[in-house]
C-alpha cells in the first residue's frame, strides 16, 4: 500500500516530479518570467532559478538588499509562483518535497527581502534546504542517480566562515535564525 501511494504521488520512477529532469523541465517552461532586468541583476547575490544550487562565493556575501534589490526579490517571488502554475497547467507538478522546500525558501526571501538577513544567509538556507531534499531523494530511491556535480557543489558547505563572517546560523521550525 504505501509502495503504490510513493508510485502514485510520483516519488518512484522515472521523469516524475520528484526527479531532478522535471524540476529542469519545468524551468525551461519559465524562462521568460526569470529573464527580466530586475530579477537578472540578483544573479551575483543569490540563485535566481528555483533548484538552483549557490556558487561557494554566495555564501560570502554579508550584505542586506538594497531598496531596488528587495523590490527585484518581490519580482523573483512572484516569477516562482507563476512559474509553478505553469509547470502544473502543462502537467509539469511539483512533488510534495518541492513544496515543502519552496515555503522553507521563501520565508527565507522574505527576510531577505525585509533586510531581516544578508545574502550569505539566504544562500545557506538554500543550500542546507536543497542538500536535505537530495538526501530524501537518496532515501527513498536507491536508485536515484546523483549526478557527480549535484554532490560537488554541496561539498564544504556545512561551514561557510571565512574573514568577517559572523552569522551564527540554526534552523528553526519557521526558517533560520542568525546572530
Amino acid at each position: 500500500m504505501i509502495l503504490s501511494a510513493l508510485v502514485l504521488s510520483g516519488c518512484l520512477g522515472g521523469d516524475t516530479a520528484f526527479s531532478r529532469a522535471s524540476q529542469i523541465k519545468g524551468n525551461s517552461l519559465c524562462g521568460d518570467l526569470f529573464n527580466s532586468p530586475a530579477i537578472v541583476s540578483l544573479q551575483a547575490n543569490m540563485p535566481i532559478l528555483p533548484g538552483e544550487i549557490p556558487t561557494r562565493e554566495m555564501l560570502y556575501i554579508n550584505l542586506v538588499p538594497t531598496p531596488s534589490e528587495a523590490k527585484a526579490i518581490q519580482s523573483l517571488e512572484g516569477a516562482i509562483r507563476t512559474c509553478r502554475l505553469r509547470r502544473a497547467a502543462q502537467g509539469i507538478p511539483t512533488s510534495a518535497t518541492e513544496d515543502i522546500v519552496e515555503k522553507r525558501l521563501s520565508r527565507l526571501r522574505y527576510g531577505l527581502y525585509n533586510g531581516d538577513i544578508p545574502y550569505a544567509v539566504y544562500n545557506y538556507g538554500l543550500a542546507q534546504a536543497l542538500k536535505e531534499q537530495s538526501k530524501f531523494r537518496l532515501s527513498v530511491n536507491p536508485t536515484y542517480a546523483k549526478s557527480a556535480d549535484e554532490g560537488a557543489l554541496f561539498t564544504g558547505i556545512n561551514t561557510p566562515t571565512q574573514g568577517t563572517m559572523s552569522w551564527n546560523c540554526t534552523t528553526l521550525n519557521r526558517g533560520v535564525a542568525c546572530n
